[in-house]
């Protein structure tokens, strides 16, 4: 008996189990897909370039109304005049998604550059007003601010400058799909291809002769004009002037 119903409470417990897996199975899946379906390539790709056009539009006309004014004021103090390339950005972004080209290496390659571009111009604000929000916000934002500030304390200036560099060789690379690698072999196949051009020009051109250097302004005098008695015994010689002939054997 004691057997009995300890196999029945576990043929219970299995079936709870079970029902319990599939009405979890029969819920979620259903979720998921509606939430699956709204947050698709295509749908934020629309969400961008609607977003994209409109800001686009109001910093360009300065008509956004309030929203308008809104985004301009978050942009510029998030990445100062960096900021308002957000909008552009986005126009682009969103075709990309609804074409579904979207490249994210090279969208974190733009990430980069406008994150170098926004730190140099906060390299350009004295400290004492580089976290004004009407300082920053003309320049590279607080995030600009804030990068350049962490690694200037860290680093220094030197290192602030080769943080940048880096930053924007990083951005290039990304964006351009151009590793430093090969950048140094195309420096150095250029270098080789323009030797050896110098070296077959070389190799072809004649080799030139300077010519002897006349003094300008004088010429050679005659021997006669040295010696006027020669001149006289040639007179003497052919007074009709003309000249000899020579006989040739």
């Amino acid at each position: 008996m004691a057997k009995g119903r300890r196999a029945a409470t576990k043929s219970q417990k299995k079936g709870g189990r079970r029902g319990t897996r599939n009405r979890r199975s029969g819920i979620f899946p259903g979720l998921r897909d509606r939430f699956g379906g709204a947050a698709s390539p295509e749908v934020g790709g629309a969400v961008l370039l609607v977003a994209g056009l409109f800001f686009s539009a109001a910093f360009a006309s300065g008509r956004g109304a309030f929203l308008g004014e809104a985004g301009r004021l978050a942009v510029t103090h998030l990445l100062g005049l960096v900021g308002f390339a957000l909008a552009p950005l986005a126009v682009v972004a969103g075709v990309l998604l609804l074409v579904g080209r979207f490249p994210g290496r090279r969208a974190f390659g733009v990430g980069l550059l406008l994150l170098a571009v926004a730190t140099t111009l906060a390299a350009d604000l004295p400290p004492q007003t580089r976290f004004v929000p009407e300082a920053y916000a003309g320049a590279g934002g607080i995030v600009g601010s804030g990068i350049y500030a962490g690694i200037s304390v860290i680093a220094g200036v030197i290192g602030a400058l080769l943080t940048l560099a880096v930053l924007y060789l990083l951005g290039l690379s990304l964006l351009t799909g151009v590793t430093s690698g090969a950048i140094a072999d195309a420096a150095s196949a250029l270098g080789r291809a323009v030797r050896d051009r110098w070296n077959r020009r070389e190799r072809r051109s004649p080799r030139r002769r300077t010519p002897a250097r006349r003094e300008s302004g004088r010429e050679t005098p005659e021997v006669r004009d040295l010696h006027p008695e020669l001149a006289e015994i040639g007179e003497a010689e052919n007074p009709s002037g003309e000249e000899p002939l020579e006989v040739v054997l």
